[in-house]
């Protein structure tokens, strides 16, 4: 068993540096992560999805959202956020390399529009405005193609992603830890001299 321990111990180390570099990352990563909140004063309840523009492309794509600010861990949900008449929500996402330019909405009935909030995305860093607010939902028009595919790829966007994010950054620590205070037992319980060198 002990054997088993150590050799255990041992293969975490590869593991426990590619945990602290994610760790790292992470950090770093939380530097571009900005907020955008949406208000809703449609008087109906909506379904809303961001979507974004790569930097220096044309394609639109779902945004990189992410667990909370300054915690780059990717979020499980990139669109279809609740949101009733009059409430709020604010999503945050990592902004290094894509830029938000449009808001899907859906009410009740599935219709769906779209609001765009950076005509020119590739402009350059945008600041974004601190808050969009939706008031008339009739007068919006209907999203592009590309931008209902690339609200329906946020839609679909599964939790398995932030589940093995978790996984390799918490479970090599587990384990060392698990293994070292094996080890630390086994040598404390054991008669003095019994214990290989």
């Amino acid at each position: 068993m002990r054997l088993f321990v150590r050799i255990l111990l041992f293969c975490t180390l590869p593991f426990l540096a590619l945990s602290a570099l994610m760790g790292a990352g992470m950090l770093f990563r939380g530097a571009f992560i900005v907020p955008l909140t949406v208000e809703n004063r449609t008087g109906r309840p909506l379904l809303i999805t961001p979507v974004g523009t790569p930097h220096g492309q044309e394609h639109k794509a779902p945004l990189p959202t992410v667990v909370r600010p300054m915690l780059a861990i990717p979020s499980p949900q990139a669109g279809s956020y609740p949101l009733g008449p009059d409430e709020s929500v604010t999503i945050h996402f990592d902004r290094d390399d894509i830029t938000a330019s449009e808001l899907v909405l859906e009410d009740e009935q599935g219709r769906i529009r779209q609001r765009v909030i950076n005509p020119e995305p590739n402009k350059g860093y945008r600041p974004l405005d601190e808050r969009y607010v939706l008031e008339d939902f009739e007068t919006l028009p209907e999203p592009s193609p590309p931008v209902l595919e690339a609200s329906v790829a946020a839609r679909d966007r599964k939790s398995v992603h932030t589940i093995l994010y978790l996984v390799f950054l918490i479970t090599p620590w587990l384990l060392a830890a698990w293994a070292l205070r094996r080890l630390m037992a086994e040598r404390k319980s054991a008669p003095p001299g019994s214990l290989p060198k």
